[in-house]
Order: structure tokens, then sequence, then C-alpha cells
């Protein structure tokens, strides 16, 4: 049981750091267009655009525009941080998931983590497919136990 649990969290930190790698992206990507705004040194006025399909053009100050780019500096520092932290959890993960025995763990990490069907993990591991089907079937049937 300990090992599904196992699996379960790294599949979710993955999914965590998948999120922080579209995270980072979507704010350098809104810091790029701020800084856009900024046409030439000594303007006093930045341009920004509508949301509307037919938007027209608007001026802000760069009062408030410089601002927003150094939070979105403070948020883009704060979430690769996160995402180093978590790259270096799941590094430790993957090494302590490896060290693990059993065909039960070697079947779950197959089919979860690595998405193969039954017929790729049994060539791999060189087991029956129906060996592979009962083992999956009473792990499924142990997790919907552990969830009740």
């Amino acid at each position: 049981m300990v090992i599904i649990y196992a699996i379960n969290t790294y599949k979710d930190l993955c999914i965590e750091i998948d999120i922080a790698n579209m995270n980072i992206s979507r704010l350098k990507n809104e810091k790029k267009s701020l800084e856009g705004l900024l046409k030439a040194p000594g303007e006093l006025k930045a341009q920004t655009y509508s949301d509307m399909p037919h938007g027209s053009m608007n001026f802000t100050t760069l009062e408030r525009v410089i601002p927003s780019i150094n939070k979105l500096e403070v948020r883009l520092e704060r979430e690769e941080l996160m995402l180093k932290g978590m790259l270096e959890q799941k590094e430790l993960m993957n090494i302590k998931l490896k060290s693990l025995t059993g065909i039960e763990y070697k079947i779950v990490k197959l089919k979860d983590v690595d998405d193969l069907n039954y017929i790729q993990i049994s060539q791999r591991l060189n087991i029956s497919k129906s060996k592979v089907e009962r083992t999956m079937a009473k792990i499924k049937k142990e997790r919907k136990l552990k969830n009740k």
C-alpha cells in the first residue's frame, strides 16, 4: 500500500512541476509584454491595449508599468525557486522509487508512471499478461478499500 501512495505522490509532484513550468512561462510572457510598453528612455507614457476584439490603444503612466514589472519579477523568482525545490524532490523520489523491489511495485510504476499498457509491461518484466492484469486488479481493489 505504501508503494501505491508513493507512486501517487510522485505523479502529483510531476503535475505540480508541469503547472509551475506553465506559470513561469506565463509570467515571462507577461513581463515581456510589459517591457515592450516601455519604448524609449524618457517617455512619460506607455501604451496598453484593451482586451476587446477591436481594442483601442490606451496610455498609462510609467509609474504604473514599472511597479507591475517589479511585482512580476518577484513572482517569477518565487515560482522558479519553488520549481527548483520540486525538481530536487522529484530526483530524490526517483532514487527512492528505483530502490524499491517487488513485482507489484514494478507493475504499478510501469503502468502509472511510465504509462505502459499490459502487453508492454509483460514484455518488459518477462511475465504473462494475465499476471499483470491480476496484479493490477488486486491493486485497484486495494485502492478502492483504502479510499472508503
